[in-house]
């Protein structure tokens, strides 16, 4: 490879480089938006129906996680490798697993009272 080929190549590395830079902040900027959109719509949405806004908060995580679950179940189905890179589950404590697997304790079946 000539020196030319290599000075491109560095450079095209460099801007590779500041590229990855700046979607990573905007990631990080857009998840901090995110996560103020969403606690100030579920308090909210709390104070607004007479809620306590610690169930509030606790019922929309159970539906998050249940969400989360089905996209990564159907993400599974057609592109395995993918799933299994993006899914968050495996880099969660024992006790964060165990109450996220258990979420028929949280979704009770169709004709069962919830129990609260």
């Amino acid at each position: 490879m000539s020196e030319k080929a290599l000075e491109d190549l560095f450079e095209m590395v460099k801007l590779l480089n500041g590229e990855v830079r700046h979607l990573r902040q905007l990631v990080h900027l857009e998840h901090a938006k995110l996560r103020a959109i969403h606690i100030y719509a579920v308090a909210k949405i709390a104070d607004l129906s007479g809620e306590d806004r610690n169930k509030a908060f606790d019922q929309v995580s159970k539906i998050v996680r249940g969400l989360y679950d089905e996209q990564i179940s159907q993400l599974e189905k057609k592109y395995p490798a993918v799933a299994t890179d993006i899914d968050v589950r495996g880099t969660m404590s024992e006790s964060e697993q165990e109450l996220w697997y258990q979420l028929e304790k949280y979704y009770p079946k169709k004709d069962q009272p919830p129990s609260d």
